[in-house]
């Protein structure tokens, strides 16, 4: 099955990459929202360039390489990611933390990508090329990202780079000179939320909103073992019901970085209801029955002192939640950590 089957809004980014097929690229840099599929048309493409049969539109899924790329055995193909992303293999060669005990690493380590030139500067097991997927780009560490650059700048023969990135502005842009740009554009609310429904994902409405429109994120948070506490915690929140907010419990690092990326969420929307606009990541709420806006809207159809006054404070809170997110990840005490959050929720 490939990969436009599966994800059919990845077609234009698909035909970009085909595009280049005749003087191919060292170096591919593809770009776009989280939890849209760019990692998979990243592999896909990478599957596509080790392919043994006839060259087609697509991988073949039969020959010898496409048998060794699916059971993750590829001697000629390498991902790189930082130690704490799960649900993709990790290559066993490339190094890993050497305590046990730590917490996995949420960067990608100059390590990981000193090992890359053994890789690459070793002819090809199956007489084709080598093919490196780093993914995502931007969690490369300052060292990381400067010793990748040397392998851009003189890429050995037959080698090729994916960069897969959710932000492309956060790598260097010495990397991104280097790289064949290939933006990767986000389904349509319509078509993520017909791709859930297939998906058989429930609540699929509130997950997407949540994804702020990406289907493959919004599926996996849907799956997560905690998502029933998620939708408590939604269900708090569009009531703003501070005594159910406040009996939510983050008891580890995750949790706590859940609550204060939703808390900000819902601050980004009440700021958009206030000025006039939609709300975005809980797209249920409205103007009307919430419990937190203001009501008057003067003739003019300009915001009144009172929602004037409501739009400063949302807009003033969601950019202190923002602030504070970065420290979510290693808070002394996860409960008061919450508890200073929700103290300076706007009152209704």
């Amino acid at each position: 099955m490939s990969v436009l089957h599966s994800l059919p809004w990845l077609g234009d980014a698909w035909q970009q990459l085909s595009a280049r097929e005749a003087s191919p690229a060292h170096a591919l840099l593809i770009h776009g929202a989280e939890g849209i599929g760019k990692l998979a048309l990243g592999r896909a493409w990478a599957q596509r360039i080790l392919c043994e049969a006839t060259p087609g539109a697509f991988a073949c899924g039969q020959c010898d390489g496409c048998h060794w790329f699916l059971g993750g055995q590829h001697p000629d193909y390498r991902q790189i990611q930082p130690e704490a992303l799960a649900g993709v293999e990790v290559d066993a060669e490339l190094p890993v933390s050497a305590s046990k005990t730590a917490k996995p690493s949420l960067e990608i380590k100059v390590d990981q990508i000193r090992a890359l030139p053994v890789f690459l500067n070793t002819q090809s097991h199956r007489g084709r090329r080598r093919v490196v997927v780093v993914h995502p780009a931007e969690a490369m560490n300052t060292n990381a990202a400067n010793s990748l650059l040397k392998s851009l700048e003189e890429p050995p023969s037959g080698a090729c780079f994916i960069l897969v990135s959710n932000n492309r502005d956060q790598l260097i842009p010495t990397i991104r000179s280097r790289c064949v740009d290939i933006a990767v554009v986000s389904p349509s609310w319509s078509t993520a939320l017909d791709w859930l429904k297939k998906e058989r994902v429930d609540d699929p409405e509130i997950w997407l909103g949540l994804a702020g429109g990406a289907p493959l994120l919004a599926r996996d948070r849907a799956e997560h073992a905690d998502a029933k506490r998620v939708l408590q915690l939604v269900t708090a929140l569009r009531s703003c019901d501070r005594g159910a907010l406040e009996a939510w419990n983050p008891t580890d690092r995750v949790e706590l970085e859940l609550f204060t990326e939703l808390l900000q969420k819902y601050a980004h929307d009440q700021v958009r209801l206030l000025g006039g606009g939609a709300s975005i990541f809980f797209p249920e709420l409205k103007i009307k029955n919430n419990p937190t806006l203001p009501k008057e809207r003067p003739n003019n159809d300009r915001p009144g002192p009172a929602r004037a006054a409501s739009l400063v404070a949302w807009l003033s809170y969601a950019r202190h939640v923002g602030k504070q997110r970065s420290l979510a990840s290693h808070p002394l005490n996860p409960r008061l950590f919450a508890l200073d959050l929700l103290s300076g929720l706007p009152q209704a």
